[in-house]
């Protein structure tokens, strides 16, 4: 479950991407991936455990980086 803050940099991260591009993906499937983002992030994992890659899997890929930069900080 995301907390407060992180619920937030999702959402604005979901409105921008939306904006930007036809998303291939749901929001549930991007909150998803947001979500393992930051739970790498808060483990010390770093950016190579990201299970998605950039050309097959952009949308969650940039879901997952934007989580784990939120919780990196």
């Amino acid at each position: 479950m995301l907390g407060h803050r992180c619920r937030g940099v999702f959402n604005t991260f979901y409105v921008t991407e939306s904006k930007a591009q036809d998303l291939p993906v749901g929001k549930a499937d991007l909150a998803s991936a947001f979500e393992q983002g930051t739970l790498a992030a808060q483990q010390g994992a770093g950016i190579g455990a990201c299970p998605y890659g950039v050309q097959n899997d952009s949308s969650k890929f940039m879901a997952w980086l934007a989580g784990y930069r939120c919780c990196s900080k």
